[in-house]
This record gives structure tokens, C-alpha cells and sequence, in this order.
């Protein structure tokens, strides 16, 4: 099971609520990345007490890294077990595992 952190109104760090997310399997073009590592950014709290307006409810988080556990129908520039980051996606980073969009998650990540 993974887990994220995601909130429903804007305000202070008090709104983040941590819980269960339900793991899919990746459509076309996508993968699922297990996360080992997540970019906190000032961007993040922007979204988040609503100066910078998003769609609510709402995950946290644009950049991480980890490793690609499963992929959908057409990704070739990833393999399942390959190490992976991203930046300024879809929102959702504050997670340990999430869906993405194969395009944009770069392969080219060292082991350290």
C-alpha cells in the first residue's frame, strides 16, 4: 500500500492529511514510480495556503526520484527497476509511490 500526503482546503501546515492512496496500474504512457526520494519546494507552500491557486482536493509536491515499478503500453524510454526523477509534473510528489507520465521522467539518475 502507499501512502500521501494531500489536503482539501488551503491554509497552513495543519491542512495536510497523510493516508492510504490506491496503487493502479499505469495506462498508456505512464509508470508507476515506488519514490525514495521527494523535493520539498516553496512552490509546494504556495499551493498549498493557497497563494498560488490549485484544484482542490489536491496531493503536494512537483519533483522526485525513485524507481520504476510498473509501466503502461507504449513507454519505451523507461524500464521496470529503472532509477528515475522528475520535476514540475503533475502534482502529487509527497507520496511514496504515484502514478506518471513516462515522457517526463528522466532516466539519467545517478546511483548516489
Amino acid at each position: 500500500m502507499s501512502i500521501a500526503i494531500r489536503f482539501t482546503q488551503t491554509g497552513g501546515p495543519d491542512v495536510l492529511q497523510v493516508g492510504p492512496i490506491v496503487e493502479t496500474q499505469p495506462g498508456a504512457g505512464g509508470v508507476w514510480i515506488e519514490q525514495e526520494a521527494i523535493g520539498v519546494n516553496y512552490l509546494d507552500v504556495t499551493q498549498r495556503n493557497g497563494a498560488v491557486p490549485i484544484p482542490l482536493p489536491s496531493g503536494v509536491g512537483v519533483e522526485a526520484a525513485g524507481r520504476v515499478a510498473a509501466i503502461g503500453r507504449d513507454v519505451a524510454n523507461v524500464t521496470v527497476g529503472e532509477r528515475v526523477a522528475y520535476i514540475l509534473g503533475p502534482i502529487g510528489g509527497y507520496a511514496s509511490g504515484r502514478l506518471y507520465p513516462a515522457p517526463n521522467a528522466s532516466s539519467d539518475c545517478p546511483t548516489n
